[in-house]
């Protein structure tokens, strides 16, 4: 894997863990943060996903019309309308106050929170 592979990969795993700890009015549908002191990310929404788009920082200030596109991602709570992948129930509304979606360690399926902590993630 290149250097720009690996980068992106990075930046991408960083932003899933951030969208999936904060809140859908904190994430709206445009979000800045910073990766690290050389890397500033956007995360947008676009049509039918966020999209991850990582900005240079060249001493302290933002260089635009560099970027590294980085991919797309879901946060976990926009996953309401789907099935829990351990249960099979609808998640957002089955399971009380502990239905919240939450992503599973493979990164790929969600389940109920209250699933997941059964299931000891």
């Amino acid at each position: 894997m290149d250097t720009t592979t690996r980068l992106q990969s990075e930046i991408l795993r960083w932003a899933q863990t951030t969208i999936d700890s904060i809140s859908e009015q904190e994430l709206s549908d445009d979000w800045w943060g910073a990766y690290d002191e050389d890397w500033d990310v956007n995360i947008w929404w676009d049509l039918y996903t966020y999209r991850v788009t990582a900005y240079p920082m060249v001493e302290g200030m933002l260089v635009t019309k560099e970027f590294l596109p980085c991919g797309p991602l879901m946060p976990a709570w926009k996953m309401k309308d789907d099935n829990c992948s351990i249960c099979g129930d609808p998640m957002g509304r089955s399971k009380g106050e502990n239905s919240q979606p939450v992503r599973l360690p493979s990164g790929d399926e969600f389940a109920h929170f209250i699933c997941a902590t059964e299931e000891e993630l």
